[in-house]
């Protein structure tokens, strides 16, 4: 929360409609507040679904132009008071990326979040080829986020706690038992 009451929530941005300005891939941080020409903004459907990023822009006639700066993505105009009867506007205020020191600093935590690809290829310690047999077959269910795959990480630990029952010890010339 901000001092003035209103609250500040945070949200990923997964398309480039805001290239080159904002990358995708980061997670903006968004206030309801009234946007001035010139603002980038996150428009919330009301029936649901993906918010919309682009660059507010407020003509003169009470028509908003919400402009996507990449030519490979739609821009809309609509007259405010119809735009915000369907949704709400909210101002981005922040973006950041969180960049990781190490891959072999990735841990499975007590919640559900998600993985990127390797990462999760990282912890089941397998290589590219299997990483991507395991998913496309179903042995690791997971999402696709656009081309990216994203894994939860409580689908890693059971893939994980299955793997002592599918080894099994067998005795070795010396006596003592070892891996099949």
């Amino acid at each position: 929360m901000r001092g003035d009451g209103k609250k500040i929530h945070s949200c990923l941005l997964t398309g480039g409609a805001l290239l080159p300005e904002i990358p995708p891939g980061v997670t903006v941080r968004c206030a309801a507040r009234e946007p001035h020409s010139g603002d980038f903004v996150a428009y919330f459907p009301n029936e649901g679904g993906e918010p919309i990023f682009r660059r507010y822009v407020e003509k003169e006639n009470g028509m908003v132009h919400l402009e996507s700066l990449n030519s490979r993505f739609d821009s809309f105009f609509a007259k405010k008071s119809e735009l915000l009867a369907r949704g709400t506007l909210e101002v981005i205020l922040s973006f950041s990326r969180t960049f990781y020191a190490s891959e072999s600093s990735v841990r499975i935590s007590g919640d559900d979040g998600l993985l990127t690809f390797s990462e999760a290829a990282k912890l089941l310690k397998v290589g590219r080829t299997r990483m991507y047999a395991m998913l496309q077959s179903g042995e690791l269910p997971a999402v696709k986020v656009g081309k990216l795959w994203r894994i939860r990480r409580s689908d890693i630990g059971c893939c994980l706690s299955e793997v002592p029952d599918q080894l099994q010890r067998t005795p070795s010339s010396e006596g003592s038992s070892s891996l099949r």
